[in-house]
């Protein structure tokens, strides 16, 4: 049946429906509205469970609108609204409800072994581990270890803790006979632990090591001491037997033992074990034991080759023998000798010509030594070692420079098949290993910055680029900013890990210099979040000066730009800061390299003169042999020195250009330049030019000019007076005239020698 209607009767039959569907809604909404039932809990006094959650909570389903203790997470009961032709032009839909978790009241939900050491929050899902504030892991969770509640007062009860422990203490301190293992902040301990301390402290009873995760354990890192040494093992606390066959042992320093009536026992240094050492004696008396020694008694020496004691031997000449990967040297007795200096020199492609000399490996040795293990495998140059390799060894005296050296042929040392070992690290790290100090990571003897391998420390941030850690501002909890949200963990845009202690991010800095959210160090973090704001080294609340000049270092420990010479241009702009009579910068034009050079700043390290912490001045170049440049053979090797890396070249009485120049043998860009086998077929005196490139100064502006002579004839002295003789009257002085038939440099002394 079809009705139809007036305009006006429509309307008012649209009306009516909406009224009864509101009606109904209404009812509907009523009836399915839960009991409320909601409070805060009660205080959770470090406990894991709420012992009162929320007691009815109520069931997921439909409504007109979500309760306030509900949140709508779609929609459900839909109907279609219709036009006055029957057309679908919407839904009426009710929401489907679910109870408020514990993260929508703000809340934390402890999980494992964590602790609410605030106050219960009763979300209505019936949640029983929601806190208020972020919920404490226990100290000693995860390390597999006891909490052991211990007074700072007491003393440590070691046989008792045999097992190791975790603590809550003020700092941690120092146990004597306790390995001392990583000590953490912790907010546990300031809150739960009784009594209650600052950090989580973890200790090992003695000879142990503490690894992560795993409790306190024997050292397994690395080789022991007598694996290192091939030596049977001495404990330092009982070093008395003294077998024929040597002994191994760690110690402070490896240094000769004396047991009187002249017998002394030779102690070597080994590479290796160092790392072992200082752990299985840590907790002890002998924790400062860190170095791995071989003793080998009288008449006989340490060979690290068999790893024995084996007999000295009876040589009165230079020789040498190959055992990969150590050359062995053996010499005799060099009279008034105090040192003998080992110089390594190589040959990569087997011409028999040097390539270069291998600087770092340069050792001096005592004069009690006879033989050297020279060790190709762990040696700095080992990369360069694929050829020949020759050692020179040059007496040192006391009284003059050493003219003698002792050389080896060329040695063949591609047979050993040499690869370079990685390095461990100074501070006992095993190479390919994260140190103890995170982010350090061990790369081959080199600690680098590693934090997404290696961690952070409690209260720092991961920059994944440079591996360096940097310092947080606050870890703020989720809609801590409505609206923006900027430091919402579960925000991937904002600045996880980064916030101020307002809960903002730190904004992008601007151009305002000083001002707060400037960025004075151009070091990309903004004057108010940067702890050294004027990026001299010296942190902000140690800094007597605020804005130190950029550019302006070194700064003294006050953070205060250094201004030797008064003219208000600082140690590091300054084209000289001696001279006050020099007021320009070093980027002015009006600066020379003379200027610059003639301030003779020091690297203290090298101890080469520097332009002012700029870059290098001319090298100094030096005759070292012969000395005074006369050779009493025909036959010599030449050597000059220089105080910083350079390329060397000489010519003789022609001061060629430096291309057309001889080059030294060594000369690789190091500061020894040796030409071995130097012949001067005439006892004329030469002039010897040597010019030498640093990359930095052009050879031809780097001169230096010597006599060069040949003089097999002793001086004879030819005439000798003093004027007056005697003295008869004040003052009480005379002059002494000698003169020589050659030309000479001479002493004198009071006493006949």
């Amino acid at each position: 049946m079809r009705l139809t209607k007036s305009k006006k009767g429509i309307a008012w039959w649209i009306i009516g429906g909406i009224i009864l569907a509101i009606i109904w809604l209404a009812s509907k909404s009523i009836e399915n509205i839960p009991e409320e039932g909601y409070e805060e809990g009660g205080p959770a006094n470090c406990e894991p469970i709420n012992p009162e959650p929320y007691a009815n909570p109520p069931e997921s389903g439909c409504f007109g609108s979500c309760p306030a203790n509900m949140k709508r997470t779609n929609y459900c009961n839909c109907i279609d609204i219709l036009d006055s032709e029957g057309k679908k032009i919407g839904e009426d839909c009710d929401n489907y409800c679910v109870p408020k978790t514990c993260s929508d009241e703000g809340g934390y939900t402890c999980t494992g072994s964590q602790v609410c050491a605030g106050s219960w929050k009763n979300p209505p899902d019936g949640n029983d581990q929601c806190c208020n504030e972020e919920c404490l892991t226990p100290c000693a969770v995860g390390t597999s270890l006891s909490c052991y509640p211990l007074n700072e007062t007491q003393e440590l009860d070691v046989e008792g803790m045999s097992q190791g422990f975790a603590t809550c203490s003020n700092g941690c301190p120092d146990y004597k006979y306790a390995v001392e293992g990583p000590a953490e902040p912790s907010k546990w301990c300031e809150k739960c632990s009784d009594p209650k301390g600052s950090h989580c402290c973890i200790y090992c009873p003695p000879k142990t090591i503490y690894v992560a995760g795993e409790g306190c354990k024997s050292p397994s890192c690395c080789h022991s001491c007598q694996a290192e040494t091939g030596l049977p093992y001495n404990d330092p606390a009982d070093e008395l037997s003294y077998p024929d066959e040597g002994y191994s042992i760690c110690k402070v320093e490896c240094v000769n033992k004396d047991l009187g009536d002249g017998v002394i026992w030779k102690a070597y240094s080994v590479n290796g074990g160092n790392t072992w050492c200082s752990q299985i004696n840590g907790g002890t008396d002998f924790e400062y034991y860190t170095q791995c020694c071989a003793y080998c008694p009288p008449e006989t020496h340490y060979s690290p080759a068999s790893k024995s004691c084996e007999p000295d031997s009876e040589v009165s000449e230079f020789t040498w023998e190959l055992d990969c990967p150590y050359i062995i040297l053996y010499w005799g007795d060099y009279e008034n000798a105090v040192a003998y200096e080992i110089i390594p020199f190589y040959d990569e492609d087997k011409n028999k010509t040097y390539d270069g000399i291998c600087e770092e490996d340069v050792i001096s040795l005592e004069t009690e030594e006879r033989e050297y293990y020279y060790n190709l495998e762990s040696s700095s140059c080992v990369d360069h070692y694929t050829g020949n390799v020759k050692l020179q060894l040059i007496p040192q005296y006391s009284d003059a420079m050493s003219i003698e050296s002792y050389n080896t042929d060329w040695i063949d040392v591609s047979v050993c098949d040499l690869e370079a070992k990685p390095k461990d690290c100074e501070d006992g790290t095993l190479h390919n290993s994260c140190s103890e100090n995170q982010p350090d990571f061990c790369d081959d003897g080199e600690l680098v910055p590693d934090c997404p391998v290696c961690g952070c420390p409690d209260g720092y941030g991961c920059n994944t680029t440079s591996g360096s850690c940097f310092e947080v501002f606050q870890e703020c909890g989720n809609n801590i900013i409505e609206g923006t949200e900027e430091c919402d963990k579960t925000n991937a845009s904002a600045c996880p890990g980064n916030c101020r202690l307002d809960c903002s991010c730190p904004v992008k800095c601007d151009d305002s210099g000083t001002g707060p959210n400037g960025d004075w160090d151009k070091d990309l973090r903004c004057n108010d979040d940067d702890p050294d704001k004027d990026g001299d080294g010296i942190p902000n609340n140690g800094d007597n000066e605020e804005w130190t000049i950029l550019g302006c270092k070194p700064v003294d420990d006050y953070g205060v730009a250094i201004d030797n010479d008064k003219d208000k241009i600082c140690l590091g702009l300054d084209c000289n800061d001696n001279d006050n009579n020099i007021k320009v910068t070093k980027d002015d034009p009006a600066c020379t390299r003379d200027m610059l050079c003639s301030n003779k700043e020091k690297d203290t390290i090298t101890n080469e003169i520097e332009i002012d912490l700029g870059g290098l001045c001319r090298p100094y170049i030096k005759l070292v042999q012969p000395e005074y440049g006369v050779s009493k053979t025909d036959v010599f090797d030449l050597i000059v020195s220089t105080d910083h890396n350079s390329a060397c070249k000489f010519s003789i009485d022609v001061s060629l250009i430096y291309n057309n120049m001889q080059s030294f043998i060594s000369s690789s860009g190091g500061k020894t330049h040796t030409k071995t086998g130097f012949r001067l077929d005439d006892e004329n005196t030469h002039k010897l030019y040597v010019k030498c490139d640093d990359y930095h100064w052009s050879a031809e502006e780097s001169l230096a000019e010597f006599e060069l002579a040949v003089d097999s004839s002793k001086p004879v002295i030819s005439t000798y007076y003093a004027e007056p003789n005697p003295i008869i009257e004040r003052p009480v002085e005379t002059v002494l005239v000698v003169g020589t038939d050659d030309k000479t440099i001479c002493k004198y002394d009071l006493l006949q020698q």
